[in-house]
């Protein structure tokens, strides 16, 4: 049989350890970005940065249970010793089946709304609240009750929710997000048969909400969990695979099946709607949070392209990538519509090879504007801070023509320089050295003449 709840654990670390990944990529983005504009902002600026993004996501979070537990103060019925007693002593039953000492604050409410329950925790209190239709439904079978508080309670007490805003960003990702809250819901029905005292109630608030308040009674349970079989089709996997919400009868087959402690069959989902959901995000419930959502989908492709380039650029940093050529080899290739392409590789025991093709592409001519790039950074720095002109520790985050690692500042003077190997850019010349003076804002010396 199919336990999905025992993959919330799993998803659950799965979450943290992508959304761990996000916040670390955010922050060298982050820096990476404000270096471009400011170029001596430290990294530990921006991940000062980040971190308070991470505390907004968390108030935003605190604002949104504070509006909730203000509407249940003043439009809902709190439950009590005085206040519809029968309900409060179900409470305090369900919570000594599940060794719950503390009592939670419970709620009652009405009014057209698809929304059957829920819970939340605010300020170390515990809330749950439940729709009065569900209640009044429930009247010949009040021990269904028990399962309704017994998932709220398990909501309430998950203690993975006070990881919420942190795991939030792997939320919107495809089969991981919607996965993790379906799972949620499995752990949850779990704990709603555990409160209740015959396990077959459990399966009659499912009913209720599969067929309404009034024809759940004559709803056949063994038939609409046997539905459940068809759950494996292509597009009903589809859907509930970009879904937070598993099928009902679903939901009604595993309810039976722990109640009944059987081998009962829930489908799994088909495996060619898996490649096909891959591909779709997680943004509904669509409304307001679809707009947080859409932010961090964006957010999370701008960080995993510049992930990716980063790491391309750290391998070539260290000459893991084209063994066969020399180290200061610059194989600059004229493609159309782009200024260049150049890649740096790294061989001890190579000759220095010829360039691919030039074409309308000049070599010194790129190799001068990193230069002069190179030579701005250090007159920007000598004018805010002074000191030596050859310390300098920030030269890999630019975006240079050639490989940073060619490049070098004099400390005697305001130069900064490179070495040309023999026939590097044209064939027979030989080495020499190119150098730019900072502070004049001058070419020391120039390519070499034919």
């Amino acid at each position: 049989m199919d336990k999905p709840a025992s993959r919330q654990k799993l998803l659950f670390i799965v979450s943290v350890i992508l959304s761990s990944g996000f916040w670390l990529g955010l922050v060298f983005f982050a820096h990476f970005a404000m270096r471009r504009t400011w170029a001596y902002i430290s990294l530990d600026y921006v991940a000062l940065i980040v971190v308070l993004a991470i505390i907004l996501v968390y108030f935003i979070d605190f604002i949104r249970r504070a509006r909730l537990v203000a509407h249940l103060k003043g439009h809902t019925i709190e439950i009590g010793a005085k206040q519809h007693p029968d309900l409060y002593s179900r409470l305090k039953t369900c919570c000594k089946r599940l060794d719950i000492e503390s009592l939670p604050n419970m709620y009652i409410f009405s009014g057209n709304t698809q929304q059957k329950s829920y819970a939340l925790r605010y300020q170390g209190q515990q809330y749950i609240a439940i729709n009065v239709d569900v209640i009044a439904a429930l009247t010949d079978r009040q021990g269904a009750i028990d399962f309704i508080l017994g998932y709220e309670l398990a909501r309430a007490r998950d203690v993975y929710s006070r990881w919420a805003a942190f795991i939030y960003p792997a939320r919107v990702l495809p089969l991981i997000g919607p996965a993790y809250i379906r799972s949620c819901i499995y752990s949850y029905d779990a704990y709603g048969i555990r409160a209740s005292k015959s396990k077959v109630d459990a399966a009659f608030v499912l009913a209720v909400y599969a067929s309404g308040d009034r024809r759940w009674k004559s709803l056949n349970i063994p038939n609409f969990a046997g539905q459940s079989a068809a759950t494996r089709e292509f597009w009903m996997s589809m859907q509930e695979l970009v879904s937070e919400n598993p099928w009902l009868s679903k939901r009604m087959a595993h309810l039976r099946a722990i109640a009944t402690k059987s081998d009962s069959f829930i489908p799994r989902h088909n495996p060619l709607a898996l490649p096909l959901a891959l591909l779709v995000p997680y943004l509904a419930p669509f409304g307001f949070y679809t707009a947080v959502r859409l932010l961090f989908l964006a957010l999370w492709i701008t960080v995993t392209f510049f992930g990716t380039i980063q790491a391309y650029r750290l391998l070539a940093k260290h000459d893991l990538l084209g063994f066969s050529e020399s180290r200061f080899v610059n194989k600059v290739v004229n493609v159309p519509g782009k200024k260049r392409i150049s890649i740096l590789s790294r061989s001890k025991n190579s000759k220095p090879k010829k360039p691919r093709a030039i074409g309308q592409i000049d070599p010194y001519g790129t190799l001068h504007t990193d230069l002069k790039t190179l030579g701005g950074m250090i007159l920007n720095r000598q004018r805010k801070r002074g000191g030596n002109p050859c310390e300098i520790n920030n030269i890999k985050t630019l975006q240079l023509n050639y490989h940073w690692q060619r490049y070098a500042f004099s400390c005697d003077e305001p130069i900064v320089y490179t070495n040309i190997e023999q026939g590097e850019f044209v064939p027979g010349h030989k080495a020499h050295i190119q150098s730019y003076n900072w502070k004049r804002q001058k070419m020391v010396k120039g390519p070499p003449r034919q």
